[in-house]
């Protein structure tokens, strides 16, 4: 499987597997951006002409027994901050995570206006 995430549905999937090192030593991607031109006719206004999708998959590997690593097990493991995911091997330990950062244009947003 390629080092790079795909764009759209299933962009998620990675090809390393979570809590295991059965997949290799985790990657960073480069992020992934989509831009979707609205046809003519299509719902929205005058003011939304094209959709923009943004999806980031941002890398941290702390030390296995520093606090940050401490902190990010228990925050993956937390269904409430569903923007952390991992743990992910790294140099052969359990010790990578990343924060997935996603935005639609099409979804509302109160902090970009």
């Amino acid at each position: 499987m390629a080092d790079i995430q795909g764009g759209g549905e299933g962009w998620e999937r990675e090809p390393w597997e979570m809590g295991t090192c059965k997949g290799g030593t985790v990657k960073p991607v480069l992020p992934v951006m989509e831009w979707y031109l609205k046809e003519e006719g299509e719902e929205g206004g005058e003011e939304d002409r094209m959709r923009v999708k943004f999806y980031y998959h941002l890398l941290v590997y702390p030390d296995i027994s520093s606090q940050l690593h401490k902190s990010l097990t228990k925050w993956a493991a937390d269904p409430h901050k569903p923007t952390i995911s991992g743990p992910y091997c790294f140099q052969d330990e359990l010790r990578a995570f990343s924060f997935d950062l996603v935005f639609d244009s099409a979804v509302k947003n109160d902090m970009i206006r």
